[in-house]
């Protein structure tokens, strides 16, 4: 294993144990919110809260779920193709994903 595989594994489970904690807190919110209604007085600002919590959770599991080849991958039609065919489109798809995401 390389050092750049060390340090991105390292960097991984850092964003990894962040998405964790920010996925207990949206629970951890979500709960106080339910039983603060049951007393008229709703947190105020939980709608939001929870989309950005949502937002780095999702965004903490991305390069996890990457490394880990965890994507959901319908390969119907593409288990059908040749080796090299299967590569060259990966080899497209992973580029295309690339400028989409390099775009945004």
């Amino acid at each position: 294993m390389t050092a750049l595989d060390r340090v991105m594994r390292f960097l991984n489970r850092i964003l990894v144990f962040c998405g964790g904690v920010f996925l207990v807190g949206m629970v951890v919110l979500t709960c106080a919110n339910i039983a603060s209604r049951a007393v008229w007085v709703p947190i105020r600002g939980t709608f939001e809260l929870m989309g950005y919590f949502g937002a780095v959770v999702t965004a903490a599991a991305l390069a996890y779920t990457q490394l880990n080849r965890g994507h959901i991958a319908v390969n119907v039609l593409i288990s059908r193709f040749s080796r090299k065919t299967q590569q060259r489109l990966q080899a497209f798809n992973n580029i295309a994903c690339t400028l989409f995401f390099a775009l945004v």
